[in-house]
Protein backbone atom coordinates (compact mmCIF):
# COMPACT_ATOMS: atom_id res chain seq x y z
CA UNK A 1 0.00 0.00 0.00
CA UNK A 2 1.50 3.60 -1.30
CA UNK A 3 2.09 6.15 1.59
CA UNK A 4 -1.20 8.40 2.57
CA UNK A 5 -1.17 11.58 1.00
CA UNK A 6 -4.55 13.03 2.01
CA UNK A 7 -7.22 13.02 4.58
CA UNK A 8 -9.56 10.07 2.15
CA UNK A 9 -6.14 8.09 1.99
CA UNK A 10 -5.52 8.23 5.91
CA UNK A 11 -9.12 7.55 6.32
CA UNK A 12 -9.01 4.10 3.97
CA UNK A 13 -5.39 3.36 5.26
CA UNK A 14 -7.31 3.50 8.78
CA UNK A 15 -10.23 1.42 8.10
CA UNK A 16 -8.15 -1.69 6.06
CA UNK A 17 -5.96 -1.82 9.39
CA UNK A 18 -8.94 -1.64 11.84
CA UNK A 19 -10.57 -4.23 9.49
CA UNK A 20 -7.50 -6.29 9.30
CA UNK A 21 -7.18 -6.65 13.24
CA UNK A 22 -11.14 -7.32 13.89
CA UNK A 23 -11.02 -9.46 11.02
CA UNK A 24 -7.75 -11.58 11.96
CA UNK A 25 -9.09 -12.68 15.49
CA UNK A 26 -7.28 -13.36 18.45
CA UNK A 27 -5.40 -16.71 17.01
CA UNK A 28 -4.15 -14.60 14.55
CA UNK A 29 0.15 -13.41 14.39
CA UNK A 30 0.79 -9.88 15.88
CA UNK A 31 1.95 -9.09 12.03
CA UNK A 32 -0.65 -9.39 9.16
CA UNK A 33 -1.09 -8.15 6.20
CA UNK A 34 -4.34 -7.68 3.83
CA UNK A 35 -2.88 -10.21 1.77
CA UNK A 36 -2.96 -12.59 5.01
CA UNK A 37 -6.90 -12.07 4.36
CA UNK A 38 -7.57 -13.91 1.04
CA UNK A 39 -10.90 -12.72 0.15
CA UNK A 40 -11.81 -10.88 3.22
CA UNK A 41 -8.56 -8.98 2.38
CA UNK A 42 -9.55 -8.36 -1.05
CA UNK A 43 -13.32 -7.48 -0.03
CA UNK A 44 -12.10 -4.62 2.74
CA UNK A 45 -10.39 -3.25 0.09
CA UNK A 46 -13.26 -2.49 -2.18
CA UNK A 47 -13.82 1.78 -2.01
CA UNK A 48 -17.92 1.28 -2.06
CA UNK A 49 -18.47 0.17 1.37
CA UNK A 50 -22.28 0.25 0.50
CA UNK A 51 -21.63 -1.95 -2.22
CA UNK A 52 -20.15 -4.88 -0.24
CA UNK A 53 -23.55 -4.23 2.67
CA UNK A 54 -25.77 -4.52 -0.32
CA UNK A 55 -24.10 -8.06 -1.83
CA UNK A 56 -24.22 -8.84 1.64
CA UNK A 57 -28.19 -7.84 1.95
CA UNK A 58 -28.82 -9.61 -1.17
CA UNK A 59 -27.68 -12.82 -0.37
CA UNK A 60 -28.29 -13.03 3.59
CA UNK A 61 -31.21 -10.79 4.03
CA UNK A 62 -34.16 -12.70 3.49
CA UNK A 63 -32.01 -15.05 6.34
CA UNK A 64 -32.23 -12.19 8.67
CA UNK A 65 -35.67 -11.64 8.08
CA UNK A 66 -36.73 -15.25 8.86
CA UNK A 67 -33.94 -15.06 12.31
CA UNK A 68 -35.83 -11.67 13.42
CA UNK A 69 -39.55 -12.61 12.65
CA UNK A 70 -39.41 -16.32 13.61
CA UNK A 71 -36.58 -16.54 15.97
CA UNK A 72 -34.86 -19.03 13.85
CA UNK A 73 -30.92 -19.47 13.64
CA UNK A 74 -30.30 -19.22 10.02
CA UNK A 75 -27.58 -16.88 9.90
CA UNK A 76 -25.49 -18.64 12.41
CA UNK A 77 -26.50 -22.66 11.44
CA UNK A 78 -24.50 -20.92 7.92
CA UNK A 79 -21.96 -19.66 9.55
CA UNK A 80 -21.10 -22.75 11.74
CA UNK A 81 -22.12 -25.20 8.62
CA UNK A 82 -19.57 -23.32 6.48
CA UNK A 83 -16.71 -23.08 9.18
CA UNK A 84 -17.45 -26.84 9.11
CA UNK A 85 -17.14 -27.52 5.83
CA UNK A 86 -20.57 -28.10 5.49
CA UNK A 87 -21.13 -31.33 7.62
CA UNK A 88 -24.19 -31.71 9.45
CA UNK A 89 -22.86 -34.02 12.31
CA UNK A 90 -20.04 -32.00 13.18
CA UNK A 91 -22.66 -28.81 13.19
CA UNK A 92 -24.88 -30.14 14.97
CA UNK A 93 -22.82 -30.72 17.87
CA UNK A 94 -21.57 -27.47 17.98
CA UNK A 95 -24.74 -25.66 17.74
CA UNK A 96 -26.42 -28.52 20.41
CA UNK A 97 -29.03 -29.79 18.12
CA UNK A 98 -30.02 -32.65 16.27
CA UNK A 99 -28.36 -33.39 12.79
CA UNK A 100 -31.84 -33.55 11.18
CA UNK A 101 -32.01 -29.74 12.36
CA UNK A 102 -29.57 -28.69 10.69
CA UNK A 103 -30.66 -30.64 7.18
CA UNK A 104 -34.23 -28.87 7.93
CA UNK A 105 -32.04 -25.54 8.64
CA UNK A 106 -29.87 -25.51 5.79
CA UNK A 107 -33.07 -26.69 3.54
CA UNK A 108 -35.08 -23.74 4.75
CA UNK A 109 -31.60 -21.36 3.74
CA UNK A 110 -31.63 -23.19 0.45
CA UNK A 111 -35.35 -21.72 0.06
CA UNK A 112 -35.43 -18.38 1.21
CA UNK A 113 -31.70 -17.47 -0.97
CA UNK A 114 -32.46 -19.70 -4.11
CA UNK A 115 -29.24 -20.96 -3.35
CA UNK A 116 -27.87 -24.38 -3.12
CA UNK A 117 -25.42 -25.73 -1.40
CA UNK A 118 -24.33 -28.25 -4.37
CA UNK A 119 -23.21 -25.32 -5.95
CA UNK A 120 -19.95 -24.34 -5.68
CA UNK A 121 -20.54 -21.05 -6.81
CA UNK A 122 -23.51 -20.61 -4.61
CA UNK A 123 -21.50 -21.60 -1.47
CA UNK A 124 -18.80 -19.19 -2.60
CA UNK A 125 -21.95 -16.39 -2.40
CA UNK A 126 -22.55 -17.40 1.21
CA UNK A 127 -19.13 -17.46 1.97
CA UNK A 128 -18.81 -14.08 0.84
CA UNK A 129 -21.42 -12.62 2.01
CA UNK A 130 -20.82 -13.66 5.20
CA UNK A 131 -17.04 -11.98 5.08
CA UNK A 132 -19.13 -8.75 4.01
CA UNK A 133 -21.00 -9.33 6.96
CA UNK A 134 -17.65 -9.72 9.14
CA UNK A 135 -16.27 -6.36 7.01
CA UNK A 136 -19.31 -4.23 7.86
CA UNK A 137 -18.73 -4.82 11.55
CA UNK A 138 -15.40 -4.23 11.60
CA UNK A 139 -15.38 -1.32 9.27
CA UNK A 140 -18.11 0.31 11.10
CA UNK A 141 -18.32 -0.36 15.19
CA UNK A 142 -21.78 0.56 14.96
CA UNK A 143 -23.27 -1.73 12.73
CA UNK A 144 -25.13 -4.75 13.98
CA UNK A 145 -25.58 -8.01 12.74
CA UNK A 146 -29.12 -7.49 11.19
Amino acid sequence: MAPASSSEDLTRAFRLARGALELGGSQAPLVRTIEDLGVLGLLLQLEDHRAVASFSDRVLGALRQSDLERSTDLILTLRTCLANDCRADVSARELFVHKNTISQRLRRIEKLTGLSFASPSDVLQFSAALAADGIRAASDPSATER
